[in-house]
């Protein structure tokens, strides 16, 4: 009570000792707010700020059960933001144009749409279009944006896209499956144009990459049945498929062991070509060539790597090869012959993508390249047949359904015919035909295959046990996350589509 009553003058000191006092405990203040004592000094006390944040970031944005209690949620629905894009799915037959969300933004900051202010957990927004959501910080500044793309849908497959697109900045996503050769899942996520904002819808077209090689497959198959060629078949040299194409001369030969490659061996990857004159690296001897150019150039001056037959090494050209061959026993385009077999299936928009992002299909989605690297270099034209092929989601589970063994749908080849393109290579067992088979991790797939090109990932497989399902992505990581790599993200995601609809 001492220092109180000091203060109020209740002591019974009164005269100068009083003044002397005040002064000797105002100087005591003073030196525990700035810095008294000596050369040893004090902690400044710094007074409060009076500046505004600027702070306007969402930090999450929910669609919770108890909010939206009259719709008869049954769970949480979370969001995922990435890139400043708010991805979300409701479970399907919940209407999309009267959620009322739950987020959270930075301190003092607001959320508004059209320029009207919306409350975290009392504002019903319609969720049927994208949403353009805008975050002003205290201070005033208003430059964050985000866009809101809800949908109704399975929450578990969709939840791993959004992850997947938000690790590896993914703009846009395709993805369908199928269950006894019936559609039974189709979605399309994100943006297909950043741009514009265009949204994605499932029927948009991506470059499929090496899931054209699939596609070629199945052309050199029907050829295959209507006795046009034979697995055995060599392609260069006398008696070669292509022999007038790429005459050998005794002035000008072919490399070692280049006239005893077979289909068979093009389709297998073990021709015993290991080099790739088939994308424009810049400063080689066939950038900007045709592609009979480039085939030229490999017979004359590319040697044989492998013994043929021997041994397996990814060979891109190989299919370009069988491109050609395609064209040679049809009398067509490859593009022309590929769109007919698939026709046989029901599909009818495919097609060999232009390589400029000017000359683009009407329904066909932007390409982004991440780390330096350029979608739109690669000479599609040329790369075609191996992977230049654009198609959507459903179109390729469609094509699948006839290729499946399958008795719901007929198959557009034989049982022996689809037996001997899934039997595995006499070395190596992981691929067969055009395509990958025995994965070991995911045992019930019977078949599948990848895609990669700059700005394009994709996956394909198909179940022993009639589940199907197809992913397709307009862009591409090159960076691991948390120690998983893109590619093995999208067979995550396959995995558990999958399985859960019993494969």
């Amino acid at each position: 009570m001492y220092k109180r009553d000091l203060f109020l003058n209740r002591d019974g000191f009164s005269g100068p000792l009083k003044y002397l006092l005040v002064i000797i405990i105002a100087v005591a203040m003073s030196c525990n707010l700035t810095s008294c004592g000596g050369s040893g000094g004090g902690n400044p006390v710094t007074p409060p700020s009076t500046a505004k944040s600027s702070a306007h970031v969402l930090n999450g944005f929910n669609i919770n059960s108890v909010t939206n209690s009259s719709l008869n949620l049954k769970s949480d629905c979370k969001g995922v933001i990435s890139d400043s894009v708010v991805l979300i799915t409701v479970p399907e037959g919940i209407s999309l144009t009267r959620l009322v969300p739950d987020f959270s933004i930075s301190s003092n900051a607001t959320l508004s749409i059209n320029g009207v202010s919306v409350t975290s957990g009392k504002t019903a927004l319609d969720m049927s279009n994208a949403v353009k959501m805008t975050v002003t910080a205290e201070n005033g500044t208003s430059h964050a944006y985000y866009w809101l793309l809800a949908r109704n849908g399975n929450l578990s497959f969709d939840n791993a896209v959004y992850e997947m697109m938000k690790n590896y900045h993914i703009p846009g996503v395709s993805l369908a499956a199928t269950q006894k050769e019936k559609l039974v899942y189709s979605a399309g996520y994100g943006f297909a144009e950043t741009e514009t904002h265009t949204r994605l819808t499932p029927n948009m077209l991506f470059r499929l990459g090496s899931v054209s090689k699939q596609q070629t497959t199945l052309c050199i198959m029907r050829l295959y049945e209507a006795g046009k060629l034979k697995m055995d078949d060599r392609v260069f040299g006398t008696g070669g498929i292509l022999e007038k194409e790429f005459p050998e001369t005794v002035a000008n030969p072919f490399v070692a062991g280049a006239t005893g490659v077979t289909v068979e061996n093009l389709l297998e990857h073990n021709s015993g070509w290991s080099f790739e004159p088939i994308f424009d690296t810049g400063g080689t001897a066939y950038d900007g060539k045709t592609l009979d150019e480039r085939i030229d150039y490999m017979l004359h001056n590319q040697k044989l790597s492998y013994a043929t037959g021997s041994t397996y090494s990814y060979f891109n050209m190989g299919f370009c090869i069988l491109g050609r061959i395609i064209e040679k026993l049809s009398g067509e385009s490859y593009e022309n012959y590929l769109r007919e077999t698939m026709a046989l299936a029901g599909v009818t928009d495919m097609w060999v993508d232009k390589t400029d992002k000017a000359d683009r299909r009407s329904n066909e989605v932007v390409f982004y390249s991440q780390s330096g690297t350029n979608g739109y270099h690669n000479p599609m034209e040329i790369v075609a047949a191996c992977g230049g092929v654009i198609a959507s989601a459903p179109d390729l589970m469609q094509i699948m359904c006839h290729e499946d063994y399958g008795t719901v749908v007929p198959d557009v080849l034989s049982e022996s015919t689809l037996n001997m393109m899934y039997t595995r290579s006499p070395n190596y067992t992981y691929y067969a035909h055009g395509w990958r088979v025995n994965h070991s991790y995911y045992t019930n797939w019977g078949s599948y295959h990848g895609g990669n090109l700059a700005g394009t990932g994709t996956l394909w497989a198909r179940g022993k046990y009639g589940v199907n399902a197809v992913i397709l992505c307009n862009s591409r990581s090159y960076d691991a996350y948390n120690g998983t790599s893109f590619d093995v993200a999208l067979y995550d995601i396959l995995g558990l589509v999958m399985a859960s609809l019993g494969d």
